[in-house]
């Protein structure tokens, strides 16, 4: 009453939308934001409206870069400043009834280029914004609030979403295809009162799924998927078969000699046999346990090829296997992105691709047991007749995340392949290599029979801390976790012998990994006022974590927005699971006289990179990973630490988690986690269609 009537405001719009303004007038709107901004709608004219749009829908600044003297950072300012002009208000008033934040709302505005748009979609059919692919908004989260605004659980839009994002879960766990009546069996039980002969109606009429019998049984894919996996099949093929300008290596055997006696033994029957398979084919599967010489071998391979004028390149998917591959063969290791030179602005995604083949003789791909479909495909259509493909792995490792390619190429039996079985004598002398293999088989060694604390092999290159419980109750009743405290004892260890990027804590899960990380950085990288820093902050500030200079950490999102920090600032991509060390923390200020943080780290096998304070934000502390991250690494020490967890412990988890270090291992469990975890396979027969495209394809070559 002291101030006269009041009002609440329910939502308020611009008089003149941005979306609205001519060309001309954008461009004086652009003037407004700062200079920076006056020289991108200089360099794009009549274009910048369109550029600027496109550029915030994506979130992709490639364009802007194009601008002299508008570098990552700088043009990452510019949207962030044009993307805060833009009228959000209606639709903030709109999903703000959903429970979207207005950072999620202007992520959905952005993406559909104006808000009316947004509204519509949203309006029509809520499981738009997931089919839609809008960042940070998949099935699950758009399901429950549509559940929450009154969408019947058997609504038919509800049920055709839900068949798409099964999909998206059936290519995660590895599978391709899945038998119609499974499908249906799977909606029955999972969506109530589903009208399944609708949803069948709806697969069947749907361009976007693909119907064939397998086996005599009626299947579904994603037409995507099944056409992905019949050009992978083919192209396979056309290198394997492609004779015109293929090279000839000629005297491999005074290569083998001349390696052999360097290293001081012998390569055994089956490492020969590879040698001379890879020599006379031109694509060729070599894989084996830990310890038989898969590297080695390719030392030989490389010598030969090398004194023959071959060109070589290679690569593999992790930044830490391309490091392993240059120590290995001295050559240089790329991962595969960086081999193909990613582009987001070409229609391939990369600069080399089947109309702009690699100008190689020879491919080199270690780690293909973690490669997938999509990825694999880039690669081997961009190899240009004659070349060869040589292929690296181990299937006993963890499955890939997705649909993968190795499996399919084995059952094929169309590409030749040798499995390396026999341990050379020098591996034998590893516990590392002798219980990892053991493992692998489902068994215990035979020195693992009890709890406590002991080393294994000649080269006492594996330790045991094995509990005897995991956890117990101190005189208060509260829970104590004894793998941690154990865990933190021999990291202490390592950093006496070896420098932070070569130790790597092991772990299942992401919990375990943010409990250890915090308790490591003390240790290795405590606070330090000469030490820059930036917190990483949260709507919950128990999510909240320090990065500082020194710190080892891992990108956990695909950022194909990076940049070099080295001279020229060339389009970088870091991808999720790549580790490095932050090299600097810094606050800037660009030409308008805003401020920003940025920061360089050194990633494995990539190189220095630059990051904005948005890029920071998906980099966390990496002195623990989980295990999945950690495939294709090889780390001199390496620390494993594995409390009991049922749905993920499994055999090929152990083996995995082992045998990524090359040194030295320590191994903290309880002796009953580890005696049940490699009683377990997690490893399963995929349903993929390579196999069968693959034996296809060589038919009609008359190869079967």
């Amino acid at each position: 009453k002291k101030y006269g009537e009041q009002y609440n405001i329910e939502s308020y719009k611009r008089t003149r939308a941005i979306e609205d303004m001519s060309a001309e007038d954008f461009n004086e709107f652009m003037a407004s934001l700062g200079n920076s901004a006056d020289k991108v709608a200089e360099y794009f004219g009549e274009k910048t409206k369109d550029i600027m749009n496109k550029a915030l829908e994506q979130n992709d600044t490639s364009e802007l870069e194009k601008v002299n003297g508008i570098g990552k950072v700088k043009a990452s300012k510019i949207l962030d400043k044009y993307g805060s002009q833009r009228d959000y208000s209606m639709a903030i008033a709109v999903f703000g009834k959903w429970g979207f934040t207005h950072s999620k709302i202007k992520t959905i505005v952005n993406k559909y280029r104006n808000q009316d748009l947004a509204i519509k979609k949203l309006n029509e059919n809520p499981y738009n914004l997931y089919l839609d692919r809008i960042p940070g908004i998949g099935f699950k989260t758009i399901d429950n609030k549509a559940l929450e605004n009154g969408i019947a659980p058997n609504d038919r839009r509800r049920v055709e979403a839900y068949i798409y994002n099964f999909f998206d879960d059936l290519s995660m766990s590895g599978d391709s295809y899945i038998p119609i009546e499974k499908l249906r069996n799977h909606l029955r039980t999972e969506v109530y009162n589903a009208d399944l002969d609708s949803a069948t109606n709806f697969i069947l009429g749907n361009e976007d799924f693909k119907i064939f019998k397998k086996d005599g049984v009626n299947c579904v894919a994603l037409r995507e998927t099944y056409e992905l996996e019949k050009k992978t099949a083919y192209e396979l093929l056309r290198v394997q078969n492609a004779w015109d300008n293929k090279k000839s290596i000629d005297d491999i055997d005074t290569y083998i000699s001349e390696v052999e006696k360097e290293q001081g033994w012998k390569y055994g029957k089956q490492q020969l046999e590879a040698i001379h398979t890879i020599a006379t084919n031109n694509v060729f599967l070599l894989q084996g346990y830990s310890g038989t010489g898969k590297s080695s071998l390719l030392k030989a391979v490389v010598r030969a090829m090398q004194a023959n004028d071959f060109t070589i390149a290679q690569c593999a998917l992790s930044g830490k296997a391309a490091d392993n591959l240059t120590k290995v063969t001295g050559l240089q290791g790329m991962t595969i992105h960086r081999l193909l030179q990613y582009n987001p602005s070409s229609d391939s995604m990369f600069n080399y691709w089947k109309k702009n083949p690699l100008p190689y003789d020879v491919i080199i791909l270690d780690e293909v047991s973690m490669v997938n479909l999509d990825l694999f495909y880039s690669l081997v259509s961009a190899i240009k007749d004659g070349a060869k493909l040589i292929m690296v792995g181990d299937s006993g490792q963890l499955d890939s995340i997705g649909i993968g390619v190795m499996s399919g190429i084995l059952d094929s039996q169309v590409i030749p392949t040798i499995t390396l079985t026999e341990i050379h004598r020098q591996a034998e002398e590893s516990a590392i290599i002798s219980h990892s293999i053991t493992y692998r088989k489902g068994t215990m060694p035979k020195e693992v029979n009890k709890e406590g604390l002991f080393l294994c092999g000649t080269k006492k290159d594996l330790v045991y801390k094995l509990l005897e419980n995991e956890k117990e109750h101190d005189n208060q009743g509260r829970v104590v976790d004894n793998l941690i405290p154990n865990a933190l004892v021999f990291f202490k260890k390592a950093l006496s012998k070896y420098k932070v990027k070569d130790i790597q804590i092991i772990t299942q899960t992401t919990k375990n990994c943010n409990a250890l990380n915090a308790l490591c950085q003390q240790i290795a990288n405590p606070k330090n006022r000469k030490k820059e820093e930036y917190v990483v902050s949260f709507q919950n500030k128990d999510d909240d974590y320090v990065l500082r200079v020194g710190d080892k950490v891992i990108n956990t999102v695909n950022n194909r927005r990076t940049v070099s920090a080295e001279k020229g600032n060339a389009i970088t991509p870091i991808y999720n699971g790549n580790t490095g060390i932050i090299e600097s923390i810094t606050k800037q200020v660009d030409e308008d006289g805003d401020e920003y943080i940025e920061s360089v780290i050194n990633f494995d096998g990539i190189g220095r990179v630059l990051l904005d304070s948005g890029d920071l934000r998906s980099i966390r502390l990496g002195y623990a990973i989980t295990v999945h991250k950690s495939q294709g690494s090889t780390i001199p020490c390496v620390i494993v630490v594995l409390p009991f967890q049922f749905m993920l412990n499994s055999r090929e988890l152990v083996y995995t988690a082992i045998t990524r270090t090359s040194e030295l291992c320590f191994v903290i469990s309880s002796y009953a986690t580890l005696a049940k975890a490699i009683k377990k396979s997690t490893n399963k027969v995929h349903k993929t269609n390579l196999s069968a495209f693959m034996s296809l394809e060589a038919r009609k070559r008359g190869e079967i």
